[in-house]
């Protein structure tokens, strides 16, 4: 088997690597109720059925508790903003990421109100702070 950070991303051009290390927190911090939004298998699971095109995979559901569910899609927005070309662009693309990979949400919901900031933002740091620095 090929190496897990080698393998291309069929979804935009970021490199494997950098995708889970903006993504990781969804497998390592916890919800408002103290679970993890995701096991470190679902994730590698989300990482593979979003990034590398894997349909054999379902679309997986978050563990959300109040208040989480902003929280995440914001996690969504900030990564079309990371990705090169992705700020300013068309957040279909960015919200379908979202939509299409976890069960918790609907496109049209989403769209309405994907770049919304959580009222809660101090409780965003761990969520967004693991960004790659460029």
């Amino acid at each position: 088997t090929s190496n897990f950070e080698e393998v291309e991303n069929t979804f935009n051009n970021e490199p494997i690597k950098e995708v889970k290390e903006f993504f990781k927190s969804l497998y390592t911090e916890v919800n408002t109720g103290g679970e993890k939004f995701l096991t470190k298998e679902e994730f590698d699971n989300f990482i593979s059925r979003a990034f590398q095109n894997n349909n054999s995979i379902t679309p997986l559901r978050l563990r959300l508790k109040r208040g989480d569910k902003t929280r995440v899609q914001y996690l969504f927005f900030e990564f079309k903003e990371y990705c090169k070309g992705g700020k300013g662009t068309n957040n279909e693309k960015y919200i379908t990421l979202l939509t299409d990979n976890f069960t918790n949400y609907e496109f049209a919901t989403v769209k309405g109100n994907f770049d919304k900031k959580p009222d809660d933002i101090y409780q965003l740091p761990n969520l967004l702070n693991n960004k790659i620095s460029s």
